[in-house]
Parts: C-alpha cells; structure tokens; sequence
C-alpha cells in the first residue's frame, strides 16, 4: 500500500481515467475498433488482472454510479466524471483516510504526552507548595 491507497483504488482510477479518454475521442467523432470493457481498458494501458477483478470492478463502479452499460461498452458517467475530476476519485479518498489515520494517532499521541507533562507540573506545584510551607512553619 503506497500512502496509504489500495492496489484497488488506483486500479478503479485508472478505468475512471480511460474512459474519460475514451469519452474524449468519442467527442472528436474518432471510431472506437471494439468494445471497452475494463479488460481491454486496463491491457491497453500494460496492467494484467484476472477476469473476476474486473467483474468486481465493473460491480463497484456501476453501483456506485460512476459507470454505466452502453452501446459501446461502458462509459463513464457525469457522476463519474465529477468524482474522479472534482473529488480526486478512490486514490484522493484514500489518501485522504490514511491521512486522517496519521492525525488521529499522532494527536493521541501527543495528549498522551501532554498528560503526562501535566502531571508533571502538578507534582512540581505540590512539592513547591509543600517546601514553601515547611519553610513558614
């Protein structure tokens, strides 16, 4: 896991990333040669994945509404688009999480110390008080 993101995350980003490509040569009238599935997607792009994985993907994401079936295939979505454009999509997402994780852990453990500090001062204001006391006595 590299900053915190899942092998699962990048690989759902890369299919959001091809297909807004692919979104884009449709703009510019460009002929697709076949069908794009998440198979052809991820191969065009060097990554190798078993066809259950991509069965999955495709799962989450038209669950997710980010994708949806087509005559061309899958297309991405304007939910999709958004998502991946605006949010950053599941890379962002995680990298968010694990960042929080981090600040989370890091604030308790500087409470922690800081309990400690205090408890430190406060026996030193006892001892303070004491031997100010068996001064005046």
């Amino acid at each position: 896991m590299e900053n915190g993101v899942r092998p699962r995350a990048r690989k759902l980003d890369l299919i959001l990333n091809s297909l807004l490509t692919v979104d884009s040569l449709l703009l510019k009238q460009r002929h697709l040669k076949q069908k794009v599935t998440i198979q052809s997607l991820l191969t065009t792009i060097g990554e190798t994945i078993e066809e259950w994985e991509a069965e999955d993907l495709k799962s989450e994401l038209l669950q997710e509404g980010y994708i949806r079936e087509a005559d061309i295939g899958i297309k991405i979505t304007h939910e999709g688009r958004k998502f991946l454009i605006w949010e950053g999509g599941y890379y962002h997402l995680d990298y968010i999480k694990h960042q929080d994780k981090i600040i989370r852990q890091r604030t308790i453990e500087k409470f922690q110390r800081d309990k400690f500090t205090i408890w430190i001062s406060v026996i030193a204001l006892v001892i303070s008080f004491l031997t100010f006391f068996l001064k005046i006595g």
